[in-house]
């Protein structure tokens, strides 16, 4: 779906006039702030975007989303948290997955 918008510079102009941030993100942000430096080895999942073959991300059709797997999610973020799922209470790290998306349900499920 994003893919269908080309260059990628117009990608990201349209998500920027459209997406709105949850109304709590904020008041998230602020409290992640008093965690000191120990936010700052949080891992991001997410879809990253790669340029075709040979062409550059600005010029049309020059991008795609890159996915991590094959699931129908495009990318299953719950297959990349399920190993510290599986680790001793002592061991696990504090899991925390936000999305809102269809494709975030999976992960969503092993929080």
């Amino acid at each position: 779906m994003l893919d269908s918008v080309k260059p990628f510079n117009e990608c990201i102009r349209i998500l920027l006039e459209s997406v709105q941030l949850d109304p709590h993100f904020v008041e998230f942000y602020d409290w992640s702030k008093l965690l000191g430096h120990e936010p700052d080895n949080i891992q991001i999942v997410a879809n990253e975007v790669a340029s075709r073959d040979g062409k550059d991300i600005h010029f049309e059709g020059g991008w795609h989303i890159a996915y991590h797997d094959d699931s129908d999610f495009g990318h299953d973020k719950s297959l990349a948290i399920k190993p510290y799922a599986a680790l001793s209470a002592n061991e696990r790290p504090i899991l925390l997955y936000a999305g809102d998306g269809v494709t975030d349900l999976s992960s969503a499920s092993q929080t």
